[in-house]
Order: C-alpha cells, then structure tokens, then sequence
C-alpha cells in the first residue's frame, strides 16, 4: 500500500475526531486546511483567507475531508472500491464541478492580469482538465485502488496549489474593492448555477447601497 499523502502524515484519526466535535465553522476550516499544511491551527499569523474567497475554501475542506475518508480507508485495506468511486462522482455532480465552473470563469482570468501568476493558471487549467478526466474514470467505475490513491495525492496537492498559491496570489494583488466584486460574483455564481444548496458557505453581506 503506497504511504500516505503529504497532508495526512499526523494523527489523520485526532484531526477526524475534532472535525465530528461542536467546532465553529472557521475551527473546520482551519482544521481541515491544517490537513494539507496551510494553516496552523491557533496561528494567527498563519495564511488568513479573504472573506470572499472562503466560499471557495470551505468547497476545499470538503474535498480535503474526502480524500481523508478514502485515504484512511485504503490504508486499512478495507477499501471499497465501488462505494468510493460513487462518493467521487457524486461529490463532482454536487459541488466540485461547480467550483472549476468558477474559478475558471472568475478567478483565473484575474490572476491572467498579473503576468507573474499566468504560468500558475495554465498549470492549474491542465490540473483541472486531469482531475475531471479522474472523475469521469470513478462515474463509469474503472478506477483500482491505486487510483483511487493518485486521485487523493492529485486532488490535495491542487487544493494546496489553488490556497497557498492562487487564492494568497489574488488577495496580494487585487484590491478590497475588487476582492469585494470577485466575492459578489462567486455568491452569485453559486445562487443561479442550480448546486444543490445553493451555495457552499454562508452568504457573504452585501455592502448597502
């Protein structure tokens, strides 16, 4: 059995068992993106993430806590190869699709403007491209194991990509104002788009006119 991915050297069961518990939203988070060596939990000075772009990282919490389940699963050898290949497609139907949908409509063409992020966002499209490709092997059930093992390794290292790299990129560059239109955006991206609950955080309030 390949070892574990990066982000789940440490205690994968304590930081399970924390994310079950009464924690607030933000503790989730923070917990979760602990994970996939982001954040330190009571760090304050660790990366903090733009109110705007946190509809987005909750999205990745949910997909860091999928690879978790499967990972710890497969390392217990009691993996179930068809249960887990539903999972994965069923996640994509429900909210992953969605959140390429919006990145690559709104985010990446706002790092376009910084020529220093354009190699980034063409690396992050050809991830895009490659992880739907993974996706489409678990709806028509013809991933093994060691798939299912690389698609967990791919999907983290992404999410880590987009967070350290991408989403800190945006909230150096752009300004409150226009983080603030990005983030009107992106809710109302999720509103219309027709994912199943409508969107993925609390909805970000809306500057009176």
């Amino acid at each position: 059995m390949p070892g574990r991915p990066w982000f789940l050297r440490n205690q994968v069961e304590a930081a399970t068992r924390d994310v079950r518990e009464n924690e607030s939203p933000k503790n989730k988070l923070i917990i979760v993106l602990g994970w996939a060596g982001l954040v330190k939990r009571g760090d304050n000075d660790a990366m903090l993430r733009d109110k705007n772009l946190v509809p987005l990282s909750h999205q990745h919490q949910h997909a860091l806590a999928l690879c978790v389940r499967i990972d710890r699963t497969l390392n217990h050898g009691s993996g179930e190869l068809e249960t887990w290949q539903a999972e994965v497609e069923r996640q994509f139907h429900d909210e992953i699709r969605y959140h390429f949908e919006v990145e690559e409509k709104y985010l990446f063409p706002q790092a376009l403007l910084f020529p220093e992020l354009a190699g980034l966002v063409d690396e992050l499209v050809r991830e895009h491209n490659s992880l739907r490709r993974a996706f489409e092997r678990a709806r028509t059930r013809t991933m093994d194991s060691a798939d299912l093992q690389r698609f967990v390794v791919a999907l983290s290292e992404h999410i880590r990509k987009e967070e350290r790299q991408l989403f800190e990129g945006l909230q150096q560059r752009l300004s409150e104002e226009e983080l603030r239109m990005l983030g009107t955006q992106i809710e109302d991206y999720f509103r219309n788009s027709g994912m199943p609950g409508a969107t993925c955080a609390a909805p970000i309030p809306r500057t009176p006119e």
